[in-house]
């Protein structure tokens, strides 16, 4: 049995094929009325990085990954295209549901 690649992966399981993370990533920006540039220091990192991110040149880093639902208060799953719930679970509630 071969290996898949991530991109592949990302296709098939999370089926965003169709550029929807890319835009949630965007419309998460604009929403806060964010330019690529203030995102990218925001996210420690280039703009030249950050757009290429956005626009799906480039695999989004996992440290990247997390520091954008972080900071736009949702959760990874949203950002990927997972789910549609868009609000990430207050932080308590977090911690009481770890602790089970």
């Amino acid at each position: 049995m071969g290996y898949m690649s991530i991109a592949h992966i990302r296709l098939r399981y999370n089926n965003i094929g169709d550029g929807e993370m890319y835009e949630r990533i965007r419309d998460l920006r604009h929403d806060k009325d964010l330019r690529q540039v203030d995102m990218a220091k925001i996210l420690s990192c280039s703009q030249r990085v950050y757009s290429h991110c956005e626009r799906g040149d480039l695999d989004i880093p996992t440290e990247i990954l997390i520091n954008l639902a972080d900071f736009h208060a949702t959760t990874t799953d949203y950002i990927l295209g997972r789910t549609d719930r868009r609000e990430s679970l207050p932080k308590a509630l977090r911690m009481k549901q770890a602790s089970k």
